[in-house]
């Protein structure tokens, strides 16, 4: 199926378009022209994150506001307030990582407790344990010690 009737799945793949097969998914698939001036990687990126508002829809209002003020705060010559979420949780499949005793150490996140050098572990405690011999808070440990939910 030709680029002018298909939206592309794989957005990561814009960057190997051509300026024109880039111009030609704009207007297909946005309407309007393309901005000329940017270079093409900008274009790319302009037009996959548009792609993917269409399919999936844009940013929430409170994250736009944050966003807004954020841009204000930085004009102002001021630092932006960065929100820290009330309650964080760790997926599984995340994959935490500390340097130790200037080794990286991977610790992974499972349905029920970590994974560290091949072993399982009820708390992120016990992987701090095993990795230094001393009891740690876990949390604070790996730097996750702000209202974090497991």
């Amino acid at each position: 199926m030709s680029l002018a009737t298909k939206a592309p799945t794989d957005l990561s793949k814009l960057s190997d378009l051509s300026a024109s097969e880039l111009d030609v998914l704009w207007r297909t698939h946005l309407g309007g022209t393309m901005p000329k001036l940017l270079p093409k990687f900008l274009q790319s990126r302009m037009l996959a994150y548009s792609l993917q508002v269409q399919q999936a829809g844009d940013l929430s209002k409170a994250a736009s506001r944050f966003l807004d003020q954020a841009a204000i705060d930085m004009e102002a010559g001021l630092e932006p307030l960065l929100p820290y979420p009330a309650e964080q949780r760790l997926k599984p499949g995340v994959v935490i990582v500390r340097e130790h005793n200037g080794v990286h150490h991977r610790v992974m996140v499972l349905d029920e407790g970590f994974a560290w050098n091949g072993k399982s572990f009820a708390s992120l405690s016990a992987v701090a344990k095993a990795m230094t011999g001393t009891n740690w808070n876990g949390k604070r440990f790996f730097g996750l010690d702000r209202k974090l939910v497991l």
